[in-house]
């Protein structure tokens, strides 16, 4: 018997084509993909929370998705010292135009903001976190969140999943969802449960 999530809403989502269920051989290798990248171009140390976050939940899953697939107006990136002070941050959209003209950012991108008044000479990293996903309809007490792998990563689950993306037009997104509807003896922890999982009719059997 494996577990069961209510995930319509999930898949109701504009833009979701499927979700699946992540075995833990698969699971093992996102992990260990995302965690080997620990530098961005330049050299600064990037550290990657945003996998192990979504990896440790109840069930771990891929969804593939369309463009019109909503992205969360939502932080997923930050600068931090050595002290923990977070200097600077992805700006989510709704932010953005309140903040483009602040005299304390410079702006690194179109989307990073760094905070001048935070700069000093502690060393500091980039962190990636992964994103809240609350869909409309989301069953009460189950809770999930998204993050966006390497472009290896992806490519990898798409290979194993049949997903063909010659033309770059799907996303490939991890999903960690908290409060599946499951017999407490059948929920394995912290990662890889609901493992060898599929989404039918609505739902993951």
């Amino acid at each position: 018997m494996q577990p069961t999530i209510q995930c319509e809403a999930i898949l109701s989502c504009p833009g979701v084509i499927r979700m699946e269920g992540l075995d833990e051989d698969a699971l093992m290798d996102a992990m260990n993909t995302e965690l080997a990248v620990d530098r961005i171009s330049g050299g600064m140390k990037l550290e990657n929370i945003g996998v192990v976050q979504c990896c440790r939940r109840q069930f771990v899953g891929v969804m593939f998705c369309r463009g019109e697939f909503r992205r969360p107006d939502a932080c997923s990136m930050y600068m931090i010292n050595n002290k923990g002070v977070i200097i600077g941050r992805e700006v989510t959209k709704s932010e953005k135009e309140a903040m483009k003209d602040d005299p304390n950012i410079a702006w690194l991108s179109s989307t990073m903001a760094m905070f001048l008044d935070k700069v000093d000479s502690n060393d500091a990293r980039f962190v990636i976190s992964a994103m809240p996903f609350k869909p409309e309809g989301m069953p009460q007490g189950m809770e999930a969140v998204i993050y966006y792998p390497s472009v290896v990563t992806a490519k990898k689950l798409n290979e194993l999943y049949g997903v063909d993306d010659e033309n770059s037009t799907v996303s490939t997104i991890l999903i960690g969802i908290n409060g599946i509807n499951a017999e407490p003896d059948m929920i394995a922890a912290p990662v890889g449960a609901a493992m060898g999982t599929s989404v039918i009719g609505g739902r993951i059997n």
